[in-house]
């Protein structure tokens, strides 16, 4: 048994918090961007999820009731595909407008769309496969199939909390699908549109700009090798790396050959799928 020394927490007063916001939100004029703001600028919130060994995070409150540590929590499917095309520039910020048809597998609603205008599903061309998830056309018994894997509800019942999983097929979802791997080709143009950059100082930026910080030594060394192993592997293997750069609509408009635009675009993939950059630390 763990002796305690220190004196018992204080029980969490949940009321109290919730008083003080709602008079924070009357001081504010009802703003309610003003009050997000202050929500996601709070101490609380920017809490670090690392556990500490010192009392009281892990011995007097393992359940973190009054919020001594930070949650960690993969990202909601929406932002985490919204998240990857805005890091790559391919993001639309056109706001408003009907519903958009962004990539689904082919004939997946089929079998659900025995009315309606879904069946032989086609997805759109241009922006429409850029826009914000939010603008996804949404079918009430089926959910887009890449927003299910991350634990999107469907609309057929009222959810009030989403599960928040981790999965071996939202990986292969993040490393395969359409929208992912044209987000990292145009990543990688980023990387290669420095030309007077060298190696390291492109994968720096990169993995600045989606983790918005620099890789330490053992990061950037490992993002090198990495990079180096797979321009030796597209160069022997260029029919492979044409594929690559063909899948999807986005067209490529690197200048650099295949075989270094191919090995750029799966380091940008790694990046994209990295466990910081798609759970809130």
């Amino acid at each position: 048994m763990i002796k305690e020394s220190h004196s018992p927490l204080p029980k969490p007063e949940p009321y109290r918090l919730l008083v003080w916001l709602a008079a924070e939100f009357m001081r504010l004029g009802w703003d309610m961007k003003g009050l997000q703001r202050q929500i996601i600028m709070s101490a609380a919130y920017r809490q670090s999820s690392h556990i500490s060994a010192a009392p009281p995070c892990s011995r007097l409150d393992p359940e973190n009731r009054p919020h001594w540590r930070g949650p960690r929590i993969r990202l909601s499917g929406e932002i985490v595909r919204d998240q990857a095309l805005a890091m790559s520039g391919l993001l639309a910020d056109k706001i408003g407008g009907p519903s958009v048809l962004p990539y689904i597998p082919e004939g997946v609603w089929d079998e659900t769309s025995k009315y309606g205008d879904l069946r032989g599903y086609k997805a759109d061309t241009g922006e429409g496969l850029y826009r914000r998830t939010m603008y996804t056309i949404w079918k009430r018994t089926a959910a887009p199939p890449t927003m299910r894997l991350f634990d999107s509800p469907t609309r057929e019942i009222c959810t009030v909390k989403r599960s928040c999983t981790n999965t071996p097929l939202q990986a292969r979802a993040l490393l395969n699908e359409v929208t992912f791997v044209e987000a990292a080709r145009a990543l990688a143009e980023q990387m290669l549109s420095d030309l007077q950059a060298s190696t390291e100082q492109r994968l720096n930026n990169a993995f600045k700009q989606v983790t918005s910080r620099s890789p330490n030594y053992e990061e950037l060394a490992l993002l090198v090798r990495g990079l180096q192993g797979l321009l030796t592997h597209y160069q022997t293997y260029p029919d492979v790396a044409k594929h690559l750069l063909d899948f999807g609509s986005h067209v490529s408009k690197s200048a650099a050959n295949a075989a270094e635009a191919a090995a750029y675009t799966l380091t940008a993939n790694v990046l994209l799928n990295l466990d910081k950059v798609i759970t809130r630390p």
